[in-house]
């Protein structure tokens, strides 16, 4: 029981600080996009989105899968005790990957000059350019999750996105418009770098001369080639591949905002209930390391609390979808609302992928997630080429339903999988009676916000009537047990000392402890 405890405490924790720096990027987002978005607007927007999206895909599908199987395999070791060899690990990957990183950044920049509109040449090079330092940040970054230190990469990441939001702010400014921020982002990526390559020389032990065993390094290769498809194929579902169709069947500009802005404000509110999925992954990388007997217990308890922490926030959003969007870019995105509507309850299984994948990684079966992404790719293909023309003047609520649809038929085949080959008992019962308290939420929240009043104040009055509901429909669906009371209480010492008594307060609320310890009973 003490070492379930420990693990929970240390999920706990590092969930608070991966959130944090996560929920620091997602204020640094929207204080640069906001007054990005309004002082550029929708079409010009587009084509920069659209470069950035290229660039960006570049450097993933470039990083060789190294970054994946540098946490993978130093988790492994480090839970071993064999550091030596973790540290061999980590100067090896880094090594390649800023080989790579240098030659995509010339290659990148040469095309740019070729293939680009002469008035984006400037913003689209420093683009290229930046994509180098955040392709090598990967590596010490996950070097960083593998030892399960993810307060250097919060400080790091926290540093650089306020960097970028001064950059960003003096850009538009003056007038550097486009040139200006992407400036910004090869200084925040550069600056990241640097402050996490040196987190990671302060705990990680120098390496003995020596090369990699032969046996590993011919598992590296094996499971890096193996994620680097899986990476290509993981593009066309989960980002946003359908701009490429959007603006091939789409002659309008402004949808490749339109899709664009509702995709990325989706993602970076996912970024919360995201986190938890992340940090319970990389647990299952150091479990997979030590005893297998826990792994499959921590699975089952991380999809317990996926879902509590998910399902409730992107209803919350679809219902809120039109008050956020007004107030946040103003009339010249209406258009963009439906998109985000149906953008985030189709988002409702995306922080469950996480685990699934991460899982099948950690135990090395991949297989099945490559062949299955790929052929959800090829349905969202499908979708997309049916669905972004079928909509007269919104390709991008096509774009949006062809990728969500595609997501969720992914998803929902790796938990198939998990559950045949895996012995995993997972909790749908809960995850069920979550669903039911997030959608009459949802609901609620959604009537709330039909009322007849400026966007700000209902974009305020739906988050508030939400943040009330959802605990009560919690305690009226008896999805929480007193187990999960016990486990959450233990989050409680994370929080700031103002809040704590509210929060053991709605934990009794919700997991009806008040009621079992009536004396009525």
């Amino acid at each position: 029981m003490s070492q379930q405890n420990d693990g929970v405490r240390g999920v706990a924790r590092n969930t608070l600080w991966y959130s944090s720096e996560l929920l620091f990027g997602v204020v640094a987002i929207l204080l640069t996009s906001i007054p990005i978005a309004r002082v550029i607007g929708p079409e010009k927007l587009g084509y920069f989105t659209l470069m950035q999206w290229w660039t960006n895909i570049s450097g993933m599908v470039g990083s060789l899968g190294l970054p994946v199987a540098t946490q993978k395999y130093m988790a492994e070791y480090l839970g071993r005790g064999e550091a030596g060899v973790a540290s061999l690990i980590y100067r090896h990957t880094f090594r390649i990957q800023a080989l790579v990183a240098a030659g995509i950044s010339v290659a990148g920049v040469l095309l740019a000059l070729v293939l680009t509109d002469p008035d984006y040449h400037a913003s689209t090079i420093l683009l290229v350019i930046a994509l180098a330092p955040k392709m090598m940040t990967w590596i010490p970054s996950n070097a960083n999750n593998a030892a399960e230190r993810f307060p250097p990469n919060a400080v790091a990441g926290i540093a650089a996105s306020v960097l970028y939001i001064a950059i960003v702010a003096v850009s538009l400014w003056i007038g550097w418009d486009l040139t200006g921020i992407a400036a910004g982002m090869l200084l925040q990526n550069t600056f990241e770098l640097a402050l996490k390559m040196r987190s990671v020389r302060q705990w990680l032990p120098a390496a003995a001369p020596g090369k990699l065993p032969e046996d590993l390094r011919g598992r590296m290769f094996s499971f890096s080639g193996q994620s680097i498809l899986l990476m290509i194929v993981n593009v066309v579902v989960w980002d946003r591949s359908d701009l490429v169709f959007l603006r091939m069947l789409d002659k309008d500009a402004r949808q490749l905002s339109f899709y664009s802005l509702s995709f990325s404000l989706v993602e970076r509110i996912l970024l919360v209930p995201k986190s938890f999925s992340f940090v319970v992954g990389s647990r299952f990388m150091v479990q997979a390391g030590q005893e297998g007997s826990r792994l499959y217990t921590e699975v089952a308890l991380g999809v317990r609390y996926v879902a509590l922490f998910s399902l409730p926030v992107m209803v919350g959003m679809a219902a809120i979808s039109a008050p956020l969007t007004r107030t946040m870019y103003g009339a010249q995105y209406e258009a963009a609302i439906p998109v985000m509507l149906v953008a985030a309850l189709l988002a409702v299984t995306k922080p469950f992928l996480l685990p699934a994948r991460l899982l099948m990684q950690a135990t090395e079966k991949q297989v099945f997630l490559i062949w299955w992404t790929c052929l959800s790719g090829v349905f969202n293909v499908v979708l997309d080429i049916l669905l972004i023309p079928a909509i007269p003047g919104s390709g991008a609520l096509g774009a949006a339903l062809a990728n969500g649809l595609a997501q969720t038929v992914a998803i929902g085949g790796m938990w198939y999988k998990v559950g045949r080959a895996y012995p995993v008992a997972l909790p749908w019962r809960f995850v069920s009676r979550v669903f039911v308290a997030s959608l009459a939420m949802g609901l609620g929240v959604y009537a709330m916000v039909q009322l007849e009043l400026p966007a700000p104040v209902l974009l305020v009055a739906g988050t508030v009537t939400g943040a009330a509901l959802f605990p009560l429909l919690l305690r009226m669906t008896r999805a929480l047990e007193p187990e999960d009371g016990q486990r959450l209480e233990k989050m409680r010492t994370m929080l700031p000392a103002l809040v704590r008594p509210l929060y053991a307060r709605l934990l009794t609320y919700v997991t009806l402890a008040d009621a079992m310890n009536s004396p009525r009973r």
